[in-house]
C-alpha cells in the first residue's frame, strides 16, 4: 500500500471487535487473533499523526465491513487516503477522540448507509459545522436504504449542506474522487 496506511482486513476487524465485545470467537478466528492484535497496534500508532483526504463512515456491521474495505480500496486506487472506523479497533473513548481529529482534517465526508443512525448524523453534523466556519469541505451521502427514507433525508433543511446525494455506491465513489481532486487543486 506504499504511501497508504495499513488497515485491518475485514476478518481481522471482526475478530478484534468480537474480542472487545466479549463475543464468542471460533477456532478459525482464534488462529488469526494474535496476528490481528499486533497489526492493530501498528495501525493505532500510524494513525496518531496521519491526515486523510476522506472520512468514510456509515452503518458498519459485521456483514458490511467488507463493503467499506472495498470502497476504501477503490478510493486508494485513485491515490486518495481514506479513514473509516473499521480500519482499527480501539477503546471507544480513545477512538472517538482520534476520529474527531481525523474528521477535523479530512476534506470529504463520504457516508454510505442503508439506515439513519446517530453516529452518521454526528459525522454529518461535524462536517456541516466546518462548512459554517467557512472551511472548504464536501459531503457525499450514498443512501442505499428505502427510497422514502432518502426523500425524507433530502427534504430535511440541513440537506442543503450536503453536496451530493446518491443511491449508487459507484457513483458516490466517483463523486468523492472528483471532490478530492478539486479540493487539492485549490
Amino acid at each position: 500500500m506504499s504511501n497508504l496506511i495499513e488497515r485491518l482486513m475485514p476478518q481481522e476487524f471482526n475478530v478484534l471487535l468480537k474480542e472487545q465485545l466479549g463475543m464468542y470467537i471460533s477456532r478459525d478466528e482464534v488462529a488469526i487473533l494474535e496476528r490481528a492484535r499486533e497489526k492493530n497496534k501498528r495501525i493505532i500508532e500510524s494513525l496518531r499523526g496521519t491526515t486523510f483526504d476522506v472520512y468514510l463512515t456509515g452503518h458498519i456491521d459485521f456483514e458490511r465491513v467488507v463493503l467499506f474495505y472495498r470502497i476504501a480500496e477503490e478510493l486508494e486506487k485513485n491515490g486518495i487516503t481514506v479513514y473509516y472506523p473499521a480500519m482499527v479497533v480501539m477503546d471507544p473513548k480513545e477512538k472517538g477522540l482520534l476520529e474527531l481529529r481525523i474528521g477535523g482534517s479530512a476534506k470529504v465526508l463520504l457516508v454510505v448507509t442503508d439506515v439513519t443512525s446517530y453516529g452518521t448524523s454526528v459525522d454529518i453534523g461535524f462536517f456541516t459545522h466546518r462548512k459554517f466556519r467557512g472551511e472548504d469541505v464536501k459531503i457525499v451521502v450514498c443512501f442505499t436504504g428505502l427510497e422514502h427514507d432518502l426523500r425524507v433525508m433530502m427534504n430535511h433543511p440541513s440537506s442543503v449542506l450536503v453536496d451530493y446525494f446518491t443511491k449508487d455506491i459507484e457513483d458516490a465513489v466517483l463523486k468523492t474522487v472528483q471532490f478530492v481532486k478539486e479540493l487539492r487543486s485549490l
